[in-house]
């Protein structure tokens, strides 16, 4: 994968509906897919759900990488790939009108995908390249772990409302 000029991020979201947690993870690879950051950390959300973790996923990654660069983002969502690809944000933050927190989401990442010249969604599953395992592990790993385990660093927290449960823009509905 890496082989052109592009940077590649993979990322990943992760739901913990049963503990309330939510989390992304992501790795951002160079030309020669060799791995420069990675990254996992819990929102801070006590509801959602794991369209919006995947959402923010592909918005962390995305402002990782300096502005106006070409960009390939792995991800195992099709309702995010669907809406990067096809150009579907404007339809996805209409959609989600009853879920203020959702509709941030989305928001927030037409921001950031506004701030590079190219971006490529392609769905990636995690068992079909060894960065995007390490992206859902990331992601796994920050939403199951004891807030009481987790260092500052790898708490991330995020000034939203708390969010609702609400499948309307789930990814089996795009």
């Amino acid at each position: 994968m890496g082989e052109d000029n592009r940077r590649h991020l993979y990322v990943d979201g992760s739901a913990d509906i049963s503990n309330s947690r939510f989390a992304v993870g992501w790795v951002k690879t160079d030309s020669r897919d060799n791995v420069i950051d990675q990254q996992g950390f819990r929102l801070d959300i006590s509801k959602g759900c794991s369209t919006v973790a995947e959402v923010y996923a592909a918005r962390e990654a995305l402002e990782s990488i300096a502005e106006s660069q070409a960009v390939v983002l792995h991800s195992d969502s099709v309702c995010v790939c669907d809406a990067i690809t096809n150009n579907k944000l404007y339809d996805k933050i209409r959609r989600s009108a009853n879920n203020r927190a959702l509709q941030a989401a989305w928001e927030t990442l037409s921001e950031t995908l506004e701030r590079h010249t190219d971006v490529e969604a392609i769905h990636t599953q995690e068992d079909e390249n060894k960065h995007m395992a390490t992206a859902h592990s990331l992601a796994n790993t920050a939403a199951r772990h004891n807030e009481d385990d987790m260092s500052d660093n790898f708490q991330k927290f995020w000034d939203e409302n708390e969010l609702i449960e609400d499948y309307s823009d789930s990814e089996l509905n795009f």
